[in-house]
Parts: structure tokens; C-alpha cells; sequence
């Protein structure tokens, strides 16, 4: 099955290398890679490969702001016009390893689904979406004491209660709009990706809700698709939809994987896992990296 792969990455070339290969052994990948603009450097540390496809319109991309929805698009923009049939295009991050045989077999025996970690997050999506937020507050700020932070918890809690604190005026009627809180790795089948893309085109106001929003990326796939004829295709089990990748999470953000995950790793239905850091725990990238090759 023809796929492709999306990948964005902002550090540690050596350790993207690794993932890459492990994604070219399969001679039907093909990788589209997007650098962070403040690492542009790494572009050139990058394997040197025909299936793999350096974006020369690479973006600075924060935390926060809407520069990864942006790039993503950027991305899948890419992939479509390079004319090939993917059956499925799947999203993943540069500090990503494939952990687990089988993904092939897998999307192939599972076709038209969508894999991505989500669910109904209505009212909180809102707040991050349609809140005029000062770039100050478009920021990771891992200390909870923080004043910035906690002030933009206070903001979003008013927002959610009613109180049109800095409202953002869109075009787009999003009063029929049903928002959904999603993490971006994935993995689409291929009329997924068309419907998407076709869309946006057919409705540009529709980006309005989405620019210059708090984390947009988080409430953009499964919105789109859950408010479609597709929405069948994310399956929400209890309430949740999942993705295809095993990540750890603490205050609303991944944490690194050590050793110490193998076992759970091992344990779980995942075929990819997030988020490695090779100058921190080389032996937890080592193990998947000479299990899967």
C-alpha cells in the first residue's frame, strides 16, 4: 500500500535519520520532512534519499501559535501535488520511532479509517479559537505558577462561562460548528485527505476560526471531519477516538520516553511512539531503532 509520510521536525537529525529509515525499508513510503525555519540548518543533515522530500517552504513553528497548522497544511499541500496515490498519509513528529511490524498489514485490513487521539471538546475549543489572544499568552509555559499562565487559564474559564472576553469575529457560521479536541500525528485515509484539502478551498473563511488561535492545530482534523458525511470514520470508543501512536502525557504535554517505557511500549497496540530524545536516553531509541529496521 502506497503511503506517505509526514514529518515535522525541529531538532536532533541523527535520531530523525533512524525513524526515516526505519520508514524507507518499506519500499512503498514515501517522506515528505518540514524543518522548523529556527533549525534550517538541519535540512542539510537530512538522508539523502528519492523518497524522501525536503519542504524548501519551511516555517518557524511555535508552540502556541497557528504556525503548525500552518506548516501541516504547507505539507499536505505537498503531497498532493505530487500527483501520486496515497492510500493513506499519516503525520507524525521528527522525535517519533516506529515500535511495532505490521503497520502495512494493519492500514490495509483497517482502510477508511481515521486513526487520530481526539474527542468532543466543544466549549474549551471555543475559547482557544474564537479568543483574540495577545501573542504573550500563545506560548508553552510549563510552570504553573506563572502569571501568564494562569491568567490565560482564568481568561479561557470566563470565555467557557459565557463572558465575551475579546472575542474574535469570524465569517465563518460557526454556530453550527460542533468542536473537537485532536492531537495532530495521524493517520488519513486518502478521501479523508481530499476532503480536507477540497474544503478549505471551497470555504476560505473557514480558516478565520483557526488564525491567530490558541494550539488551533488541536481542534482542526476531527472538527473538519466529525462535522462531515466522513465523521463515521473516527471511531470514538467511550467517548475517545485514537491514534496509531503510544505517548506519554503530563499537564497537557508529552513527556520524553526513557527505557523504562520499553515494557508499556511493548504492551500497547501502538505502532509509533513520541517523544524520543537521543542525547537523553540513547538506550530507549536503540532498542526500537534495532527492533524495527
Amino acid at each position: 500500500m502506497k503511503k506517505a509520510f509526514i514529518i515535522l521536525a525541529h531538532q536532533l537529525p541523527q535520531q530523525l535519520n533512524i525513524f526515516i529509515n526505519q520508514l524507507l525499508a518499506d519500499p512503498e513510503n514515501d517522506i515528505f520532512v518540514h524543518v522548523n525555519k529556527k533549525n534550517e540548518q538541519m535540512k542539510n543533515e537530512i538522508i539523502k534519499n528519492e523518497r524522501v522530500f525536503v519542504s524548501q517552504q519551511n516555517i518557524e513553528v511555535t508552540w502556541g501559535s497557528d504556525s503548525i497548522l500552518k506548516a501541516l497544511l504547507i505539507m499536505l499541500r505537498q503531497v498532493k501535488e505530487t500527483g501520486q496515490s496515497y492510500k493513506y498519509i499519516l503525520i507524525c513528529s521528527g522525535q517519533d520511532l516506529l515500535v511495532k511490524d505490521g503497520l502495512d498489514k494493519f492500514l490495509g485490513d483497517n482502510y477508511g479509517k481515521f486513526f487520530i487521539y481526539g474527542y468532543e471538546d466543544d466549549k474549551k475549543r471555543r475559547a482557544f479559537l474564537l479568543h483574540k489572544w495577545p501573542d504573550r499568552y500563545r506560548q508553552l509555559i510549563d510552570n504553573k505558577l506563572n502569571p501568564i499562565k494562569i491568567i490565560r487559564r482564568l481568561r479561557l474559564e470566563l470565555f467557557k462561562l459565557g463572558f465575551p472576553l475579546e472575542e474574535k469575529k469570524v465569517n465563518y457560521d460557526v454556530s453550527s460548528v460542533t468542536f473537537y479536541e485532536n492531537l495532530f500525528w495521524c493517520a488519513m485515509p486518502d478521501f479523508i485527505f481530499d476532503y480536507i484539502l477540497d474544503f478549505l478551498d471551497k470555504n476560505p473563511g473557514f480558516w478565520e476560526i483557526y488564525d491567530n488561535a490558541l494550539v488551533p492545530e488541536e481542534a482542526f482534523f476531527s472538527t473538519i471531519v466529525m462535522n462531515s458525511k466522513h465523521k463515521d470514520c473516527i471511531d470514538y470508543t467511550n467517548g475517545k477516538s485514537q491514534s496509531l501512536t503510544y505517548d506519554k502525557r503530563k499537564g497537557g504535554h508529552s513527556t520524553l520516553i526513557t527505557s523504562n517505557d520499553i515494557e508499556d511500549i511493548e504492551k500497547s497496540d501502538k505502532f509509533f511512539a513520541r517523544k524520543f530524545d537521543i542525547t537523553k536516553d540513547k538506550e530507549a531509541v536503540d532498542y526500537f531503532a534495532h527492533k524495527i529496521i
